[in-house]
C-alpha cells in the first residue's frame, strides 16, 4: 500500500483503540492543507509562519489547531516528517548524506543528531533489509 494508504490506516486504528471513531476529532481541512503543503515542502527551510500564512491563518491559531489536530508541535512534527523522509530516501538507495538534504537537513551530522534525539538510534540502524540486499 502506499504510505498515504498505510497513514490512513494507522489513524483509523489509533482512534479504534482510543476510543469511539465517532468521537475522534475531524480533521480541519486547513491542518490538512498545511500537511501536504509542508511535505511538498520539505527540503525547503520551513517556518510556523510561512506554513500559516500559506493556508490563510494567523500563526497563533495555525499553531493551536495544529497541535489540536496533530497531537504535536510543527517543530517536533517537521523533524519526524525529515527523518522519515531521509530514511526513506536511503532506503531506496540513496547515500546518507543525499537523503539528508533531500529532506531538508543541513546536512548528513544534522540528521545523524536528530535520528539519534527523535529515535535513540543512529541512522545506518534504520535501513531496512530489502535495501540492505540491494547494495
Amino acid at each position: 500500500a502506499s504510505d498515504h494508504r498505510l497513514a490512513q490506516f494507522a489513524r483509523a486504528a489509533i482512534c479504534r483503540v482510543g476510543g469511539d471513531p465517532l468521537d475522534a476529532p475531524r480533521s480541519d481541512p486547513r491542518i490538512t492543507s498545511a500537511l501536504d503543503w509542508m511535505c511538498q515542502h520539505l527540503a525547503a527551510p520551513l517556518r510556523l509562519q510561512d506554513v500559516a500564512a500559506a493556508v490563510h491563518l494567523s500563526p497563533g491559531r495555525f499553531r493551536h489547531l495544529f497541535v489540536a489536530q496533530t497531537g504535536t508541535s510543527f517543530r517536533s512534527w517537521l523533524l519526524w516528517a525529515r527523518a522519515e523522509r531521509a530514511i526513506a530516501g536511503a532506503n531506496n538507495g540513496m547515500s546518507w548524506t543525499d537523503a539528508a538534504l533531500h529532506a531538508g537537513f543541513a546536512d548528513a551530522a544534522h540528521f545523524t543528531r536528530t535520528c539519534r534525539r527523535v529515535f535513540g538510534i543512529a541512522p545506518s540502524m534504520l535501513v531496512f533489509e530489502a535495501a540492505v540486499a540491494q547494495v
